[in-house]
């Protein structure tokens, strides 16, 4: 399946600041093809952002809207976008922007049978290649050098077997140090990471692994499990959702407390 990509500008009124980005038509459907990162509501009006464990359950227990970044590290926004609990999905004054809107589960099964056969894969994001710098310390010893042992430096293996060295005990010799300090230094590595997963992509999707936030508070599985909200309940205190992981090339379709924080996928009205 070849993806048609869209390039769309949009204004959300009262944020002050034009949002880029793009969509993708996947069958009869057009969604964005990345997470939702807003922090108001389409009428202007700021969702709240919890900041600590604390903050993210008294949402859940007052059953309002809430959205955090990922380790609450705004470095993880601009990566995987921000995390939302159902209560802002819910929301009356309207989560995604105008024009669009967050899918039903209906709406993402038409999705997934749209793609077929191993449809996780072809909406996990290919590859994305992140270089992190880091410093090792090195140095600060006294410099040493190997010296011979006198005694068996010139023994073959089997004499040592059957007559062990009663100088070195077989070692053939020992590190001394030489008096000379070698100061500390600091050496400069850069690692390679993945921040995506290792799907093909084929659908466009670009689906990433941003993780999620529990009821309580606690962060898990970024870099392993990318979950997005649907807008359909299903009990007093659950919504579904849609997940794909990094261990299965299939959707799974998820019953998720209302107060858990998932990424959000906007579809076109």
């Amino acid at each position: 399946m070849k993806a048609a990509i869209t390039l769309f500008l949009f204004v959300l009124t009262g944020t002050g600041s034009a949002i880029f980005s793009q969509t993708v038509t996947i069958g009869t459907q057009v969604w964005m093809n990345k997470n939702l990162d807003v922090a108001t509501f389409r009428n202007g009006e700021p969702i709240p952002e919890a900041k600590t464990d604390e903050e993210w359950k008294r949402a859940n227990d007052l059953k309002q809207p809430a959205w955090c970044y990922y380790d609450n590290d705004p470095k993880n926004g601009t990566k995987y976008g921000k995390l939302y609990n159902w209560y802002a999905v819910n929301d009356a004054r309207g989560l995604a922007p105008s024009g669009y809107h967050v899918p039903t589960e209906a709406e993402w099964a038409i999705l997934t049978d749209s793609l077929g056969r191993n449809a996780g894969e072809k909406m996990k994001s290919m590859p994305i290649y992140e270089t992190k710098i880091r410093y090792v310390e090195e140095g600060g010893y006294y410099e040493t050098k190997w010296v011979t042992c006198n005694n068996c430096s010139y023994w073959t293996e089997k004499q040592r077997v059957n007559n062990p060295c009663t100088v070195c005990r077989n070692q053939r010799g020992k590190s001394i140090k030489t008096g000379k300090y070698i100061p500390k230094t600091k050496r400069k590595v850069e690692d390679k990471i993945n921040i995506g997963f290792d799907g093909t992509n084929e659908s466009g999707f670009s689906g990433l692994p941003g993780g999620f936030r529990i009821v309580l508070g606690k962060f898990s599985e970024i870099g392993d499990k990318g979950g997005w909200w649907s807008s359909t309940e299903t009990t007093s205190d659950g919504a579904q959702g849609c997940e794909v992981n990094s261990y299965w090339v299939n959707v799974n379709w998820e019953y998720n407390h209302k107060g858990n924080g998932f990424s959000v996928r906007c579809l076109r009205d």
